[in-house]
């Protein structure tokens, strides 16, 4: 399927755009008007490349890799035998094997909720480059929760092939800041208008040239705190071992986007080049490089659930 898919609910005016044939990426959630999302370029433009903007799955890892040969969960992979694998400026293999794929089952089970599946066993290029035969489930839901406008997206893993299955991917959702209140220094703006970072206690990991974690992160967990858009960010945090129900928001002078963490979110990425105009709050089920090191597995006959929520209101609106 070509054409997008458009989900839509009328408390709120709320629409989500997702594109199937480009990753299932939702590349548009408008809320009462205003564009949710940010694009690093025009519509038709970001379809035709690989780059990521709105809210894409990087799957089966989230950012880079430090080799394209490795094992995992006792078998070989090779990402050489995925021919469009994307690459970072350093050439390292990035954001998964799922951009720009389009061989989705879908099921739009209400005006306000899709669902798309892969199963990966039966696509021989996806089995080639990670050779680990799996159901993969993904759900987008519309809903409202008093003066939230709400998106509930979840993942899951069903081992479900004869073998474990390495867990180890993610979501790059890019929030849109409002544009006239975003500057590189702050000179001549009130600071509380100033788009913000809100995040949640963690530990912040040392990221080496490459963007790969050295092995070393801060020795005590950095306490809540707000970091201003635009000024630079581009850190891996790890998530305390009860992190269910942690919050990170983007905070605007006129709506507040906040990203709930429900389940199965070991990490975040916060990124937001100097200047920037966007903020990336990216949930992770592990570190940078982790399917290379270490993941995680979901053993074989059993299930992988991740979980995250977004809810939108005005700034001005109280939580409910």
């Amino acid at each position: 399927m070509n054409a997008p898919i458009v989900l839509e609910h009328p408390q709120h005016a709320q629409r989500l755009t997702v594109h199937p044939a480009a990753g299932c990426v939702a590349v548009s959630w408008v809320v009462s008007g205003r564009e949710c999302l940010a694009l690093p370029d025009a519509l038709p433009a970001f379809l035709a490349s690989a780059r990521t903007g709105g809210i894409p799955l990087l799957y089966p890892y989230a950012n880079r890799l430090s080799t394209d040969r490795f094992e995992a969960a006792g078998r070989k992979v090779d990402l050489t035998q995925f021919p469009d694998l994307k690459r970072d400026g350093n050439g390292l293999p990035i954001h998964g094997l799922l951009l720009r794929w389009s061989r989705w089952e879908l099921e739009q089970t209400s005006p306000s909720e899709l669902r798309a599946r892969i199963r990966w066993g039966e696509h021989a290029t996806l089995l080639q480059a990670f050779p680990f035969p799996h159901s993969l489930l993904v759900s987008w839901r519309l809903r409202a929760q008093d003066v939230n406008a709400v998106l509930d997206v979840e993942v899951q893993v069903q081992a479900d092939g004869g073998c474990d299955v390495p867990i180890a991917f993610g979501w790059h959702p890019y929030f849109a800041a409002e544009p006239h209140a975003v500057s590189a220094t702050g000179a001549g703006e009130d600071a509380h208008s100033m788009p913000s970072i809100d995040l949640p206690a963690a530990r912040q990991w040392v990221l080496g040239s490459t963007g790969l974690p050295s092995g070393r992160s801060a020795a005590d967990p950095l306490p809540p705190r707000s970091e201003r858009v635009g000024s630079g960010q581009d850190a891996l945090l790890e998530l305390p071992p009860q992190s269910a129900g942690a919050i990170a928001s983007l905070r605007c002078a006129e709506s507040t986007t906040e990203v709930h963490l429900r389940s199965g979110w070991r990490f975040l990425q916060v990124y937001s080049p100097l200047g920037a105009a966007f903020a990336a709050i990216e949930p992770m089920t592990a570190a940078t490089n982790a399917l290379v090191t270490d993941a995680p597995t979901v053993r074989s006959g059993s299930v992988f659930s991740a979980a995250f929520t977004l809810r939108h209101r005005p700034s001005d609106a109280r939580l409910r």
